[in-house]
């Protein structure tokens, strides 16, 4: 965040104490203060933001170049079979059938994922509400918890389903999100071919957190559980032949 800020990058500014350390511990766990971020957040985005959205997170890419830092991102395709396995039979109470489905994508997704494209420290969680908008303009990001070292298309996938209407699976918000980040860093031919299959991982990722959350639910806890569903949906969507982004 302190690397973005310096980049010229909204987001939260990390605040040192007067021993210049940011990170320190509070009631026995890590903290840091961040200085707050103006605008508003949003669940959902129209193609307008999407595409302003897609800018910004282009620039963040570019803008990690010559940061060295880097953290193995626990959530990635060496992850998936294995979160799989953890919630096992419980995945068929979601939907018959979904412990063998998601155990053969998750396998089929390992064995065919690219070895060598850009990357750099990513944010990985780059969802609507997440971006703090002015209107249709974003004033910048927040909520670097999963930020980590990954492709960068990857990233944009990510973003692209995460910019995807729940309600309505229409390719029209992450289309748009694809145009405004090719305008500032535009895609290599490989990470274009690998949009696709970034695109069946970033919905297997989220369906497979949500599943956990929503198998393990706390009772009286005040964190809101997500349904799966839409993101078992769209990760079926990307398996069809046609692609569900058109322009992928």
């Amino acid at each position: 965040m302190d690397h973005l800020r310096k980049q010229k990058i909204d987001v939260p500014a990390p605040i040192p104490g007067s021993d210049g350390e940011v990170l320190r511990t509070l009631c026995g766990r890590p903290a840091a203060i961040v200085s707050f971020l103006e605008g508003k957040s949003e669940k959902t985005a129209n193609v307008a933001r999407a595409r302003a959205a897609g800018e910004l997170l282009a620039r963040m890419h570019l803008a990690m170049q010559g940061f060295d830092m880097k953290r193995t991102n626990a959530l990635g395709p060496r992850a998936w079979a294995d979160m799989v396995a953890d919630l096992g039979s419980d995945l068929d109470t979601i939907e018959p059938g979904l412990f063998n489905d998601l155990t053969a994508e998750a396998s089929a997704l390992k064995r065919n994922w690219p070895a060598d494209l850009p990357r750099g420290a990513v944010h990985a969680d780059f969802f609507p509400d997440n971006v703090m908008f002015e209107g249709d303009k974003p004033r910048g990001v927040i909520d670097f918890y999963f930020a980590c070292t990954d492709f960068f298309a990857y990233d944009l996938a990510v973003a692209m389903n995460a910019f995807t209407p729940e309600d309505a699976l229409s390719p029209r918000q992450g289309n748009a999100l694809l145009e405004g980040y090719d305008s500032v860093r535009p895609l290599s031919a490989d990470e274009r071919n690998a949009l696709p299959l970034f695109l069946r991982g970033a919905a297997l990722r989220f369906a497979l957190t949500r599943a956990h959350d929503w198998l393990n639910r706390v009772p009286g806890s005040i964190v809101e559980v997500k349904d799966p569903a839409p993101w078992l949906a769209l990760s079926r969507a990307h398996r069809q032949t046609s692609p569900f982004f058109d322009e992928v």
